[in-house]
């Protein structure tokens, strides 16, 4: 007979196991994106409404905090141990914010002159090496790894190639002034004006105007736009860093940690987090406050940097494993969505593969990730088909890894978006927008109210009509 406890572990073991097959027959059903985003958010719901019952969770709704102060002691461990290598992490992440802007961030700049100009020259540094060598990538992975948006066909993008003479030099200036925040400003707003001309186009006749405009901002959801798993282990382990980095800096300034832990939407864990004492955070000096902000942002830079690497690693160490192919992206009966095609005619896909001419009627083999597939062209002597190449090299975010070596695309695929979303969501969090840290930065450093309220306006309705393409699709 199974005492009350033992009853809780199985019920929670079979709720789990029956969630896990409802999303994942959802993910594989032939529905609508939308669809299945909202029948896989149901299931969850209705799971983290039945895990509070069962357990008496604290919470909202589905949403689970798993609340402990364990881990608490090892945080104070690791914040005494090296305080003045976290005060630089934390300045860093400031610096490679906000630039050299970030002088009117540190109250004590003017008396602590020789600390921070040599930390202000290495952060600019490497903030210029980044923009050269890590950013030219994050477009083109973000663009392969979340569906629904392709960044490389962005005006934005599409201004910055064809004015590449003028705009580079533009963007280093910016960059130098007002670190990755300004250059992200700066897209945000231009974009914001582009996407508001095509909503105009559209209601004065030119319905192409905005169907050709590509969203600028997106959700993060694994399942919809990201994949699965992948995207569920790479947003946890940056929300991990992003707050444990506000934990070590809160410990620094000797804000008491009240608890920290999980937090689940569901069965599913979407995130980790610190829990700082309000009253003692507001208390603090005004630098140590902003420190702690931007802590998180820092945190995800350096990770970004470290997946970055990683990503280069296991790039060069996988090259034998990796094969090239073109993947179909809007596909027929016989041909299907996603299916990976590695030879036509036993003529081999190459990273420089040119598709073959047909005439009508003709027949073609394909070699395929689904074994040997047969289709005739039609009457222009195409197979309703359109794809898109991916290369050996893998830096371009997919890859078709050969028989047996399948796998590593898991791997491929994780560490890839470790790298792009860390840098993402550290920008994002310092942009002046309602419940983000970059908000109250920016209020503890602009003094006057108004000024703080219009730019944080100003922001969230570029933010907004940054989705609105969205609408139109």
């Amino acid at each position: 007979m199974l005492n009350r406890v033992e009853v809780k572990y199985l019920l929670t073991f079979l709720l789990a196991i029956l969630s896990i097959f409802l999303v994942a027959k959802f993910l594989e059903a032939d529905f609508h994106a939308l669809l299945k985003f909202l029948l896989c958010v149901g299931i969850l719901y209705a799971s983290g409404i039945l895990l509070r019952k069962i357990w008496r969770l604290e919470g909202t709704g589905a949403i689970i905090m798993l609340k402990s102060r364990r881990g608490l002691s090892r945080i104070d461990q690791i914040a005494n141990a090296h305080p003045k290598l976290w005060q630089a992490f934390a300045d860093f992440g400031m610096v490679f914010g906000f630039g050299l802007s970030s002088i009117f961030i540190f109250d004590d700049f003017k008396t602590r002159l020789r600390y921070y100009a040599p930390l202000i020259a290495i952060s600019i540094i490497l903030l210029i090496l980044s923009s050269i060598i890590m950013t030219p990538f994050i477009f083109p992975l973000a663009s392969s790894l979340i569906s629904g948006i392709d960044l490389t066909q962005s005006a934005k993008t599409k201004l910055i190639t064809s004015q590449a003479g003028l705009i580079l030099p533009l963007s280093f200036l910016l960059i130098i002034l007002g670190g990755v925040l300004a250059f992200a400003l700066f897209g945000l707003l231009f974009y914001s004006a582009t996407i508001l001309s095509a909503i105009a186009g559209f209601f004065m006749g030119d319905a192409s105007a905005i169907s050709t405009t590509q969203p600028g901002a997106s959700f993060l959801l694994p399942g919809v736009n990201l994949p699965l798993f992948e995207g569920i282990i790479a947003l946890f382990l940056l929300l991990l860093v992003h707050e444990v980095a506000h934990g070590l800096l809160a410990r620094l300034a000797k804000i008491k940690l009240d608890s920290s832990g999980i937090v689940l939407f569901g069965i599913l864990p979407v995130g980790a987090f610190v829990d700082p004492d309000e009253k003692e955070f507001l208390a603090a000096p005004p630098l140590a406050q902003k420190r702690l902000l931007v802590a998180g942002s820092s945190a995800n830079f350096i990770a970004s940097a470290v997946a970055f690497f990683l990503l280069l690693l296991f790039l060069f160490s996988t090259y034998d494993a990796r094969v090239s192919a073109i993947q179909i992206v809007s596909g027929n009966g016989t041909l299907a969505n996603g299916t990976l095609i590695y030879a036509i005619n036993g003529i081999a896909v190459n990273d420089s593969f040119a598709f073959p001419s047909f005439s009508a009627g003709e027949k073609a083999v394909f070699a395929t990730n689904k074994g040997e597939i047969k289709a005739t062209a039609g009457e222009k002597g195409t197979f309703g088909i359109l794809y898109l190449p991916i290369y050996k090299s893998g830096i371009g975010g997919k890859a078709a890894y050969k028989s047996g070596f399948e796998f590593l695309g898991f791997f491929h695929t994780t560490i890839a978006l470790l790298f792009i979303l860390n840098f993402i969501v550290g920008v994002v969090n310092l942009l002046p927008l309602p419940f983000f840290d970059g908000q109250r930065i920016f209020e503890l450093t602009i003094k006057h109210k108004l000024v703080s309220d219009a730019i944080t306006a100003l922001v969230a309705i570029a933010f907004v009509v940054n989705f609105l393409p969205w609408l139109f699709r």
